[in-house]
Formats: structure tokens, sequence, C-alpha cells
């Protein structure tokens, strides 16, 4: 698996990516994440993300799609995403413009503090 999800506190959740992120990840990726969404969505609350990609190769179409579509979900609030690089970057701002929805801010891994601390305010 390419990933690993973490609940943190409250909304937060703590999303790894490793190595390549490949379709079938991204469809477990959307199994898991809809009962979180579907409890938030109940609670009026989204779901605050920060993402660790330093560990990150490659996200396959798939994946990228996923992350559009779902990035445009009401649900969804403000992704940090911690270590990435020039390719992830533009992988970002791709699902930035295909989301319609500007949340997404990139952070140094030494930064980890600062990031967290944006998704709370």
């Amino acid at each position: 698996m390419g990933y690993s999800i973490e609940r943190l506190d409250g909304n937060i959740i703590k999303f790894n990516m490793y190595d390549t992120f490949t379709a079938e990840d991204a469809s477990s990726h959307a199994r898991e994440m809809d009962p979180i969404l579907a409890e938030l969505g109940r609670k009026n609350e989204q779901a605050m993300f920060l993402i660790y990609t330093s560990k990150l190769k490659k996200i396959s179409i798939e994946g990228r799609r996923s992350f559009s579509e779902r990035n445009g979900d009401e649900r969804i609030g403000k992704t940090a995403v911690v270590g990435v690089n020039r390719f992830l970057k533009v992988i970002a701002r791709f699902i930035i413009v295909a989301s319609g929805k500007d949340n997404i801010r990139f952070f140094d891994e030494v930064n980890e503090a600062d990031a967290l601390a944006w998704l709370r305010e």
C-alpha cells in the first residue's frame, strides 16, 4: 500500500504517501475516507488534511483524478502538504484548478508545526 491514514485531533487527518500511489491505492483510500467524511458531515465539520509526500515518487492518473474529485467535496477543508517536491506542486495545482477550490498550502518538512497551525486557524 502506498499510503497510511491516521486520525489526529478532531477533524485533522494525517495522510502519509509512500513510493507509488496506485489506482488500487486511490480506490482503497476513497473507501477509508468515506465513513470519516460522512461522520464529519453529520457534525457540519470539514476534514483538514496534513499530507506528507517526501517519500512519494509517483502518483497514478487515477490517484490524481480521485484527489481532484474529492477536493471539490464540501466536507473537505484545508490541506497542508508537507515535504512537497516540484512535481507534486504541479499535481497539487492541477487539483486546485480541477476542483475549483484553493485550499492547499505547501510547507517544508521542518515546518510541520506551521502546517498544523494553519489547519487549526
